[in-house]
C-alpha cells in the first residue's frame, strides 16, 4: 500500500480530534498481518512530494482519487488546512514523527500486556477466559487495561477492540469488585461479550469472560461441505460423510432450551466443567426433532443411525488472538 507520510500525519489528526490513546495516535502500522495476508506500507516516512517527483521522473502517470478534494471528508479538511499549520510551524514531517514515538511506546506496552495476560489469563476451548483479579491488577493500570481489551476482542470474536472510553469504564468496575470481593457488582456487557465477577472459596476474586447472548449468529443450513468461522470465534468443518442433503439440519447456538433438552436425554452433561453462561453460545447442529450434537459439550443424540450430521471440525479460533500479531512499525 502506497500510504506516505501526508496520510500519516492525517491519520495521527483524526485519531488526535477523536480523542484516541497511544494505539489510535500510533496512527498506521507499517506492517499488519491478518489472517490470510500481510499488508505493507514502505512509504509511511516518504513525503508526497518526492513521490510525486520520482513519478513525473520517470514519466509514470497515476490516479487521482477524485474523493481526496471532496471537503464533505474530515480527512480532507484536514490536509486541505495543512498549509496553514505549516506556517504555524506544524509540520507533517513532525506529526508523523510523533506517530511514530506513539508506536515504540504502543509496542512497549503490547508486549507489557502480553506478559501480563500469561500470568493472569486462562483461555478454554470452548471459547471464554478467566481473568485472575490478583495478577490482573498487580501492576499499572495502563497495562490491565489493555490486558482486559484484548481477551474482550479474543473471546468477541470481534476484529477491533471496543471504544476505549467504555472498556476504561468496565475496568474500573473490575477494580472495584476486585477490591471489593466483587461487592454489589453483577458484570457487565462490552465487545459481544458478558463480564462476571467469580470469588472462590478462599475469598479470590477472578472474571469469568464469554459470550454474551444478544447478536449470535441466525442458522445456517447444513450443508455437506460447510466449511465457515463461526460468529467470527470458531472454525467449523462438517463431516460431508455424515450430511444428508434432504435432511433439515442447521448450524445454529445452542439455546437454553436446546440445553435443557440435552439434560433430559443425558443427565451427566450437567457434570462437564463448562460454565452455565458459556454453553447457551456454543455451535450446535438441530433438526425438526432438536439437538443433534454440540461437539464442545462431547454431545451426540442418543439412538441415532447413520448418516447423521456431524461436525469434523469444530475448534475455537478468534479472529484475534489473545496477545495479537502486534503493532509494527516500518523501518
Amino acid at each position: 500500500l502506497a500510504h506516505h507520510m501526508e496520510d500519516q500525519a492525517e491519520t495521527f489528526l483524526l485519531r488526535l480530534n477523536r480523542g484516541s490513546g497511544i494505539d489510535g495516535l500510533a496512527a498506521m502500522a507499517g506492517v499488519v498481518e491478518k489472517a490470510d495476508m500481510r499488508l505493507l506500507r514502505p512509504l509511511l516516512g516518504t513525503p508526497k512530494i518526492r513521490l510525486r517527483t520520482t513519478l513525473e521522473a520517470m514519466s509514470q502517470p497515476w490516479l487521482e482519487d477524485p474523493s481526496n478534494e471532496n471537503p464533505a471528508f474530515e480527512r480532507v479538511r484536514i490536509r486541505q488546512s495543512f498549509p496553514d499549520m505549516e506556517a504555524d510551524g506544524i509540520s507533517a514531517q513532525g506529526l508523523s514523527e510523533t506517530a511514530r514515538r506513539m508506536a515504540r511506546a504502543r509496542i512497549a506496552l503490547e508486549q507489557a500486556a502480553s506478559g501480563l495476560l500469561a500470568q493472569s489469563c486462562h483461555v478454554y476451548p470452548t471459547g471464554y477466559a478467566n481473568l485472575e483479579g490478583d495478577a490482573l491488577f498487580s501492576g499499572a493500570a495502563e497495562i490491565s487495561l489493555r490486558a482486559v481489551s484484548r481477551t474482550l476482542m479474543c473471546i468477541g470474536g470481534g476484529e477491533y477492540p471496543a471504544q476505549l472510553k467504555k472498556v476504561e469504564r468496565l475496568h474500573e468496575k473490575m477494580k472495584a469488585a476486585y477490591r471489593d470481593g466483587t461487592g454489589d457488582w453483577k458484570g457487565g456487557t462490552l465487545g459481544r461479550c458478558r463480564v462476571l465477577p467469580v470469588k472462590n472459596e478462599r475469598g479470590d476474586v477472578s472474571f469469568l469472560i464469554c459470550r454474551e447472548s444478544r447478536f449470535l449468529p441466525a442458522p445456517i443450513a447444513a450443508q455437506p461441505a460447510l466449511e465457515c468461522y463461526w460468529d467470527g470465534r470458531f472454525h467449523i468443518r462438517l463431516d460431508e460423510q455424515k450430511i444428508v442433503s434432504n435432511q433439515t439440519v442447521s448450524l445454529q447456538p445452542l439455546g437454553k432450551n436446546d440445553w435443557s433438552e440435552l439434560v433430559a436425554d443425558d443427565p451427566e452433561i450437567c457434570r462437564l466443567n463448562v460454565p452455565m453462561p458459556v454453553r447457551t453460545s456454543l455451535p450446535a447442529l438441530l433438526d425438526e426433532a432438536g439437538v443433534i450434537a454440540v461437539p464442545h459439550l462431547n454431545y451426540c443424540r442418543g439412538g441415532m443411525e447413520k448418516p447423521s450430521p456431524g461436525f469434523e471440525k469444530a475448534i475455537f479460533h478468534p479472529k484475534q488472538t489473545l496477545s495479537g500479531a502486534g503493532f509494527q512499525v516500518a523501518q
